[in-house]
């Protein structure tokens, strides 16, 4: 059995208010889209220089790794021949590998 009054307030259509809110908050929506977005497109663009990130097998998936300066030629030193995507990496930045 159809709830009481359900029909009516189906029926019924949006008040001017109700349709100003629906548009403010599906601008906001696409806004924060678009901020986000680009944020994204942006930040993996940026490369720092002697910096090294590489995207490792692990336990459960993948392990990004972003090592810089000091850190980054002692981690290819000794990472560097154990795994083929370390090398290219390190390599890219002209670090030695081990």
């Amino acid at each position: 059995m159809p709830l009481e009054g359900h029909w009516d307030r189906l029926a019924t259509p949006l008040s001017g208010r109700e349709r100003r809110l629906l548009v403010i908050l599906a601008a906001v929506v696409v806004a924060v889209a678009i901020a986000v977005g680009v944020y994204a497109a942006t930040d993996r663009a940026r490369h720092q220089a002697g910096c090294i990130d590489v995207t490792v097998p692990a336990s459960v998936g993948g392990a990004t790794i972003h090592r810089c300066g000091k850190d980054a030629v002692t981690f290819c030193r000794t990472q560097g021949s154990s795994d083929a995507a370390i090398s290219r990496a390190c390599k890219r930045e002209g670090l030695a590998t081990g």
